[in-house]
């Protein structure tokens, strides 16, 4: 071929190439735009659609470019993953630890559905007794090799909680007492926080969440922490600044309850701080008595763990020394502790 044709053919292939990429990346782009603004049962829908032309991961990897948290946002995929697979294992393998395993929170809220099958066979009990065998089985699922060899104990336990709320129709007291069956010590804690999470961040709670009260969790002073760490953000937002959010939570009755409610409140202040200043908290926590200071800077922290993959300790290392280490020390203890809490 002549040397100049050849240059012009590769210069049309890359210029089609660009513009195919590009019109790829708008497609994702609105995706994400219409995906976000709609309620969960148009989510599925979207998800369903998107998933005849996009892989999870490339749909994911959109909702994360949002928000890297993005647990709930990725349920509704995570549900339409396992009905379109039929398999909760390739399921798990094609969610991975996407937007904090809120994806394969999905897909274990789709296997675990009322009205779908259970482990290969259906729930044989009907109202709270179905509830318990949903709690009975999905204990036995988190426990099953094929699943430890995709997903950490403690977050297979903490999704359990997203489906016993889901399958209680979010009765909390009912969810709760469900993940009370975990006899394991530590995991009915771990399995009531991903409760509180489900219920929390469910849209049609919002207005009653988010007002100045300690809903649900004065509910449930025995998990306050558990519960505060999802609800701290909206008490920040009602209470306007964080000196007034604290003063709330010091009215609490007992200490477990006012330091469950202020780390909360610090897993708040860490989803919007940049931590790479060792004065980064000096104007929040910092200003704070010693047991509350160490719970707040504990949840700030906490909230760059949340968001970190299993084995990747990158976001760590860009804090300040002080909050380098403690969240070093919090991802470890994230991975190898089944009864890790947020």
């Amino acid at each position: 071929m002549n040397p100049s044709v050849a240059i012009v053919v590769l210069i049309v292939s890359v210029s089609i190439a660009a513009v195919l990429f590009s019109e790829r990346s708008s497609a994702i782009e609105r995706f994400a735009d219409r995906y976000l603004a709609a309620s969960d049962e148009e989510r599925e829908r979207i998800a369903e659609e998107h998933l005849k032309v996009y892989s999870p991961g490339v749909l994911l990897e959109a909702l994360e470019g949002r928000d890297s948290l993005c647990h709930s946002a990725a349920h509704p995929v995570g549900r339409v993953i396992f009905r379109r697979s039929g398999n909760i294992t390739d399921a798990m393998r094609q969610c991975q630890q996407a937007c904090s395993y809120g994806c394969f929170h999905g897909a274990l809220m789709e296997l675990f559905s009322t009205n779908s099958d259970t482990l290969g066979g259906r729930l044989s009990e009907e109202g709270n007794g179905a509830l318990d065998e949903i709690a009975d089985e999905a204990s036995k699922f988190c426990f099953s090799d094929d699943v430890a060899r995709v997903v950490l104990l403690r977050e297979c336990i903490h999704g359990i909680g997203h489906v016993v709320t889901y399958a209680a129709d979010y009765d909390l007291s009912k969810a709760v007492a469900s993940c009370a069956r975990l006899k394991r010590a530590g995991l009915s804690d771990v399995c009531a926080a991903g409760a509180f999470m489900e219920f929390i961040q469910r849209a049609e709670y919002r207005p009653t969440v988010s007002q100045k009260n300690f809903y649900p969790c004065d509910l449930f002073p025995q998990q306050a922490r558990g519960c505060y760490a999802f609800k701290g953000r909206f008490m920040l937002e009602a209470w306007g600044t964080f000196d007034a959010a604290v003063g709330a939570c010091q009215t609490l009755a007992t200490m477990p309850e006012r330091i469950g409610c202020i780390r909360g409140l610090g897993i708040a202040i860490g989803m919007r701080t940049e931590l790479s200043r060792p004065d980064a908290l000096d104007g929040t926590c910092g200003e704070l008595a010693e047991g509350e200071r160490t719970a707040c800077i504990e949840g700030a922290v906490s909230a760059t763990v949340l968001r970190m993959d299993d084995g990747d300790s990158d976001p760590c290392l860009t804090m300040a020394p002080f909050f380098r280490d403690l969240c070093l020390l919090l991802h470890r203890e994230r991975i190898s502790s089944t009864n890790w809490l947020l």
